[in-house]
């Protein structure tokens, strides 16, 4: 395992020439780095990295290469590496660099020298009868010992390999001496002649890191490494102890190189000497140094947490962080604590002494007349009770007991009420907050205690605690003190009584010591994504992505269970709830912020609280599409749980955006923007291309947008409730019929068969919430990989929706495989498409579509249509042929069949895999909890024959098989003859008794099947006369029963985009548009109740009708959408507070200056109203002092009407043009231009005009002239 692991490390090395070096963990730097082995820098990134090695390897190896010309011994030309023990920190390499020539220091400046580490492998020691003698060298002596021999003539020291780009000049007035050491001091001793005395200069101090000048008379010396810089201690004999001797004249024909750290720049000679060059004799020889390398100490995995340290150090972690043995509480070991209130007893005391510092309250008061002991944690008290319940009386925890050793009190503070003022002046919070403050603070002085108190015990350096006052004894204050925290490095604040992002008391208190103690921490900005609190969001490393990141842990998107594991997360707990807030799409789409970091600190999955990694980089390219252009160059990042593995990505809908895939991000007003457009009838690809032309900006792709759409709906809350608020739950009549044109591609070779014990029960949510899984998971799974949740079509699987009032239970019956393979063969229970009924198909098809229909059954394309039908017809005469025409005719799939009320409002829909056949109706009407009493069917006995077949022990359709009578002769000659009425009385008041197994609201057990009025004429059986709506006073003109051909001919409009869609997006995106349909046809239901009733409020009883009540939205929640009539009349309040209460706003009074402005282009378009659209020229006509313009004026009222309407007023409005010919000279009558039911109305408008203002005159039938004047300009906004 550990040499696998090394493996890996290896693979993610870095190879350079013959070296290879591997990155560094220690303490360098925060992040992981790699150590150049030419030069003292550290490089994090790691293609940044070898651009720097290759550039500072030419730069080091030019000036060794310029160094090594100026110097005759061109035989010098082997480098040696030092030991990796050097003893030396400042000088010791990372184990990065094992393999390399080791580079300088990163303290070491490039300006000076370096003091050298020793060459040598083994002590030098002169011989026995050598003087051991030490000088102290002068003060600008080398940090290294000299021993300079006097015999030597001339020696020279070949520069060390150096990180220095280029060499030191020496001084002016120095000539140049260069001293070259002997390579006889390469692994081994040497001994220096009897008459040298071994000398050995102690640097002092203030040494610099240059050569040394050696004594005057010394001729030429050689500098010796300094004792101090051998990797391991020198073991020189007992005569000899801790000398270094210089090497004998007749070293000099070996040169030795110096070692690799010394800088690369040539040694100052002393003053006053000459250049003397040494002979260089063939007989020279390089000689290799001997590396000693440091032994590797050995990793093991600790068998608790299986984290890699060292051996050495497995002992002291598992007693750490894996005893639970508690060690005694001593005055060297304890828990850090400050006191906070002395008088009452108060500290606060670090949680635990593992992790991160979190403080907690005590109360430890053994003074007085009133003692308290007591910790603030619950496991403590637990602990406490149950020991004392033991016998063990006298007992503390660790937290109590680590009191006894505070030694610390908390600064007091004294909270100032004028800083308070300069905060609500800021806008910190508002003025009865700080009213709030004020009383805590008396309550608090009245307690003699104080009002707030920081605790600093040692957390960390953004994390701030402050401890505060609160009298009320609650779950979260049970000691009467607070701790809020604020996290500065996040910008949040926690508080234990409110919830995260919600305002407090305790927050307040502690924003306002914190304002008046670290001022600095407060801007009087809102924070943006180039501010400090956001950038600390981020890695430290900018450069730091998922790309980039060679961790094998770290994988994103996720993949196989992980996968998994964030799609549900996003589905359970990222939904978006239907009625959405204003504030949402209020939100300027110029100002989103272009850094999106998940707010998620805590892993929600795991039981402990397991905080997340620091934000990774996903893309700095993410774009926000908006209504109003691109925003691009935007930064999405992740964050992910070390314990479980679960990636949490940015998807916060309050924010006013909508994340895809990480890299397309939606607006929430745009993806409102498409709902509407979709429930228009207009496709997503449209809408893209008419906003890139309105815009100018280049939108993505329409498929990649509809996919974004389709994952904002996925994860928004409808409850897809399908009921009508007039009908209930339960309707007693449905009209049902199929939409064949609305199909999608299906491959009949790729359906899956359904296993052998499949009985038609299909669970309902799991099928529709596997729909909203795939379209989910495909922002996370990148292109052109497999998406695990993808859901193909399949008869086991596909399942009807029906709402959830409606249906029985969870489970709904899904019978289409018995269409394809019937287990019966019945001919009446289940009645195929007829040939006359696709011959009427091929009619309404387009000559081209005959023509390839024609060419692909292998039949001649040329001719008229009519010539192209009949050979047709001619070919369906075999089975195969008509399948084969039936197919190209119907589309892959069925169409799609709905279940209606007579309101027009759709109970339940159903996608079909193959032609509609009544067993699809009746697998809808069994799934439901109560059968309709009377079903409008265009196939009325096929589907009572059929439903009658499959329960023939309870048979569904009766009496008379769901006839209106018997079926005899008289009853049905009087039925021909229009002379037969059957009234079914319970359809308006419910029957009394019920009958056994009764609808609710009608009582009857009869259940009836009648034909619609466009296909009652179609059947040839006499029989069926008896199913005629006509014949039902009750439903005669009353019911509409082409409902469904209505919502058809509207949604036929989406063909055109429905039909080219994948089979998961056809079917979810049906559901979700006739959900917005329903919606609408509710919320019109509620306007005209509030209209003509003046209900406002209404709710629903146990059968899901509306009634007058005041709980409608907290009770019905199955429309999902705001009140519309609340809307608009919260609308009318401002407007109309805007217009006659206050003075005209900032923005209405700008608009006013402009419309108004004479210098202006009078003929600018300024406003619409309707199809009506006014210029400045308009406007002017009524804000100056000039004829009105009637256009205008009748714009006006027209707004006036609109108000009055959402008021349930009904007023009439004159036409200010007709009213022009009412004065001289035409003078005609007004009561002409007067409508005849003007007495309906609630009062009749005419304009009037006074000096400086229009006026309105309101005519009351019984109160005759009534006047209110109104500044009519500002109804042109």
């Amino acid at each position: 395992m550990i040499y696998s692991h090394l493996q890996s490390h290896k693979i993610r090395a870095i190879h350079h020439d013959h070296f290879i070096i591997y990155d560094c963990h220690l303490d360098c730097r925060k992040n992981k780095h790699y150590h150049c082995c030419y030069c003292s820098k550290t490089v994090i990134n790691k293609s940044d990295f070898i651009k720097h090695i290759h550039f500072c390897k030419y730069s080091s190896t030019h000036c060794t290469k310029t160094a090594r010309q100026q110097t005759p011994l061109a035989t010098l030309n082997h480098e040696t590496a030092p030991p990796l023990n050097t003893l030396n920190s400042e000088t010791a390499l990372p184990a990065s660099a094992v393999n390399h020539e080791t580079a300088p220091p990163p303290s070491t400046p490039k300006s000076e020298t370096a003091p050298p580490p020793s060459t040598v492998n083994r002590p030098m020691a002169p011989p026995p009868s050598t003087p051991n003698i030490e000088t102290a060298p002068p003060p600008s002596t080398v940090n290294r010992p000299m021993a300079p021999p006097p015999s030597t003539p001339n020696i020279e020291t070949a520069p060390p390999p150096s990180t220095v780009n280029r060499p030191m000049a020496p001084p002016p007035s120095t000539p140049n001496i260069e001293t070259a050491p002997p390579p006889s001091t390469v692994n081994r001793p040497m001994a220096p002649p009897p008459s040298t005395p071994n000398i050995e200069t102690a640097p002092p101090p203030s040494t610099v890191n240059r050569p040394m000048a050696p004594p005057p008379s010394t001729p030429n010396i050689e500098t010796a490494p300094p004792p101090s810089t051998v990797n391991r201690p020198m073991a020189p004999p007992p005569s000899t102890p801790n000398i270094e001797t210089a090497p004998p004249p007749s070293t000099v024909n070996r040169p030795m190189a110096p070692p690799p750290s010394t800088p690369n720049r040539q040694m100052a000679p002393p003053p006053n000497r000459q250049t003397v060059h040494p002979t260089i004799t063939p007989n020279q020889e390089t000689a290799k140094v001997t590396v000693v390398q440091r032994k590797q100490e050995q990793r093991v995995n600790c068998p608790h947490c299986n984290i890699c340290i060292l051996k050495k150090n497995l002992k002291k972690h598992t007693q750490r962080a894996h005893s639970n043995i508690e060690h005694d509480v001593t005055a060297l070991s304890c828990l850090r604590s400050l006191c906070i209130d002395e008088k009452n007893g108060v500290f606060a005391v670090s949680k635990s002494s593992k992790g991160p510092c979190i403080p907690v309250h005590v109360i430890k008061k053994t003074w007085g007349s009133s003692h308290k002991v007591t910790c603030d944690v619950d496991i403590c008290n637990a602990l406490i009770d149950f020991k004392r319940r033991s016998g063990m009386r006298s007992c503390e925890c660790t937290h109590l007991k680590s009191v006894n050793y505070c030694r610390s009190d908390a600064s007091k503070v004294s909270l100032q009420e004028e800083v308070l003022q300069e905060m609500v002046t800021q806008r910190w919070f508002a003025e009865d907050r700080k009213k709030q403050c004020i009383n805590l603070q008396k309550k608090a002085e009245e307690e003699d205690t104080c009002l707030a108190s920081y605790v600093d015990i040692g957390s960390a350096s953004h994390m701030h605690y402050i401890s505060v006052f609160e009298p009320k004894v609650s779950f979260y204050n049970r000691l009467g003190r607070i701790m809020v925290l604020y996290n500065a490095k996040n910008n949040t604040w926690h508080c234990p009584c409110s919830r995260p992002r919600h305002s407090c008391i305790h927050k307040a208190v502690s924003k306002w010591l914190l304002f008046q103690t670290k001022r600095n921490m407060f801007r009087k900005v809102k924070s943006t994504e180039e501010d400090l609190a956001t950038k600390s969001l981020l890695p430290a490393d900018p450069d730091h992505t998922l790309a980039k990141d060679d961790s094998k842990s770290t994988v994103y998107p996720p993949t196989n269970d992980d996968l998994k594991k964030m799609v549900q997360y996003i589905f359970t707990i990222k939904t978006i709830p239907s009625s959405l807030p204003s504030s949402t799409t209020s939100f300027c789409e110029k100002e989103f912020p272009k850094v999106l970091v998940p707010d998620e600190m805590l892993c929600s999955m795991c039981s402990e609280k397991v905080p997340l990694s620091d934000p990774l980089l996903i893309s700095k390219k993410a774009k926000i599409v908006t209504t109003i252009g691109i925003i691009e160059d935007v930064e999405t990042y992740c964050k992910k749980c070390p314990v479980c593995g679960l990636s949490y990505r940015y998807q916060e809908w309050n924010s006013g955006l909508h994340n895809y895939d990480d890299h397309i991000i939606l607006s929430v007003k745009f993806c409102l923007l498409l709902r509407s457009f979709l429930q228009s009838h207009t496709a997503v690809e449209r809408v893209c291309k008419a906003l890139s032309v309105s815009t100018g900006m280049h939108y993505p792709s329409s498929k990649t947008v509809l996919c974004a759409y389709l994952h904002f709906e996925a994860l928004t809350d409808h409850n897809y409730q399908f009921s009508c608020l007039k009908c209930g739950f339960h309707p007693s009549v449905v009209i049902m019929d199929a939409h064949r044109k609305g199909v999608f591609s299906m491959p009949v070779s790729e359906t899956e068969k359904p296993p052998a014990n499949f009985n038609g029960h299909v669970d309902v949510e799991a099928f529709w919430n596997s729909l909203r899984l795939e379209i989910i998971a495909r922002g996370l799974v990148p292109c052109g990989n497999h998406n695990p949740f993808a859901v193909k079509p399949n008869f086991h699987l596909w399942a009807p929706w029906i709402g959830v009032n409606t249906r029985k239970s969870g489970t709904v019956l899904n019978t289409e495989w018995e269409k394809v393979h019937p287990s019966t063969s019945n001919p009446v229970s289940e009645l195929p498409v007829s040939e006359e009924r696709l011959i009427d198909e091929l009619m309404k098809l387009k000559v081209s579509a005959v023509r390839r229909l024609c060419e692909s059954c292998g039949l001649g394309k040329k001719g008229s249509k009519m010539d192209l039908i009949t050979r047709l017809r001619s070919e369906m005469q075999s089975r195969s042929s008509y399948d084969k025409i039936f197919q190209k005719v119907w589309g892959a799939s069925g169409g799609w069949a709905v279940v209606m009320c007579p309101c027009g409002v759709v109970y339940s829909l159903k996608v079909l895999m193959r032609a509609e056949s009544p067993r699809d109706f009746t697998d809808i009407l069994m799934s439901w909890k109560h059968l309709p009493n009377v079903t409008i069917y265009d196939f009325a006995r096929g589907l009572a024959a059929h439903a009658n077949l499959r329960s023939p022990n309870m048979i569904p359709f009766s009496p008379h098989e769901g006839r209106l009578l018997e079926p005899n002769e008289a009853n049905i000659t009087a039925a021909e003859k229009g002379n037969l009425k059957v009234s079914l009385k319970w359809l308006k008041e419910k029957k009394f008794p019920s009958d056994v197994n009764g609808h609710p609201l009608t009582g009857t057990s009869e259940h009836y099947v009648l034909y619609d009025r466009f296909h009652e004429n179609n059947t040839k059986d006499s029989r069926d006369k008896l199913r005629k709506i006509q014949l039902v006073p009750e439903l005669a003109g009353r019911v509409n029963s082409q409902c469904a051909e209505q919502l058809f001919s509207q949604m036929r409009k989406n063909n055109y985009f429905l039909n080219v869609m994948k089979p998961t997006n056809h079917v979810f995106l049906m559901r979700n548009l006739l959900h917005h349909y329903n919606v609408a046809k509710n919320n019109r239901f509620v306007e005209q109740l509030a209209k003509h009733v003046g209900c406002t409020e209404v709710t629903l009883d146990q059968h899901g009708q509306a009634l007058s009540g005041s709980s409608f939205e907290s009770k019905n929640k199955s429309n999902g959408e705001p009140n519309a009539q609340k809307v608009a009349a919260r609308k009318l309040k401002d407007y109309l507070k805007t217009s006659w209460e206050q003075p005209l706003t900032k923005s209405v009074e700008e608009k006013l200056t402009d419309v108004l402005d004479t210098n202006k282009s009078q003929s600018e378009h300024v406003a619409r109203i309707y199809s009506t659209t006014l210029m400045r020229e308009d406007f002017q006509t009524l804000g100056l002092e000039r004829d009105a313009e009637a256009t205008i004026l009748n714009c006006c009222f027209k707004i006036i009407e609109d108000i009055s309407a959402l008021q349930g007023v009904q007023v009439w409005t004159s036409n200010s043009y007709v009213n022009a010919t009412l004065i001289p000279p035409l003078c005609a009558d007004p009561m002409l231009h007067i409508p005849v039911d003007a007495s309906a109305k609630d009062c009749i408008l005419f304009p009037s005009w006074s000096k400086s203002h229009w006026m309105i005159c309101v005519s009351y039938w019984y109160d005759m002239f009534k006047f209110f004047q109104i500044n009519v300009r500002i109804f042109c906004f």
